[in-house]
């Protein structure tokens, strides 16, 4: 008891919301919220996130050791989870454990899950467009590119604030958050549940 105590204090005091994702693109993103927006309650490190492609085995890992940090019962701390559905798509197997993994935390108040089909960039495109149509991995992001000429995946592209400033603008993040929630989970068109973490965060009456 004295040991997870002393765990919890080793915790930012003011960061009760913490951040696991699958790479550069997802921590980058919501590392530019975090700041445009002041929310001093979201925790991102680098060790929440994997350096390639995630597994689903990889990010169920992640979430359990930092439940065990944290305290499993203690509803004071939240875990944002968000990654691609794509591989998911893929192979049975895998759909298998996606589908495992968002069934065990489905009633754990803190864990929120948030997917996207057939990832984040269908996130970032409904910020232009309203749309559920289904998109490859490929193809969202050449869909992306046109609002976004110069999207690219890179560290030295996703770390310049510019991109999110502007999804950010003209009320373009507010309307993509409610068109969100209109979309139907399912694997024959493209949906996302990021919105769940902007509820989370509670930046919606937040001026951009």
């Amino acid at each position: 008891m004295a040991k997870a105590k002393k765990q919890n204090t080793e915790l930012t005091p003011k960061s009760n919301i913490f951040l696991i994702g699958e790479g550069l693109t997802e921590r980058c993103y919501f590392q530019h919220i975090k700041r445009k927006y002041g929310i001093k309650n979201l925790q991102i490190k680098p060790r929440f996130f994997q350096n390639s492609k995630s597994s689903i085995d990889g990010l169920g890992k992640k979430i359990n050791d930092l439940l065990n940090h944290i305290g499993k019962n203690d509803d004071e701390y939240k875990i944002i989870c968000v990654f691609d559905a794509d591989v998911a798509n893929k192979d049975s197997k895998i759909k298998q454990k996606f589908n495992e993994l968002k069934q065990k935390y489905k009633k754990n108040k803190n864990i929120i899950i948030c997917d996207s089909l057939p990832s984040i960039e269908f996130w970032f495109l409904i910020h232009f467009e309203k749309t559920n149509k289904f998109f490859t991995t490929k193809s969202i992001e050449k869909e992306l590119k046109k609002h976004i000429p110069n999207y690219d995946k890179t560290e030295t592209f996703l770390e310049n604030p510019y991109w999110v400033n502007d999804l950010c603008s003209n009320n373009k993040l507010y309307e993509a958050i409610n068109y969100s929630k209109t979309l139907k989970q399912e694997t024959t068109s493209s949906y996302t549940n990021i919105h769940k973490a902007f509820s989370l965060l509670e930046i919606k009456n937040k001026e951009n």
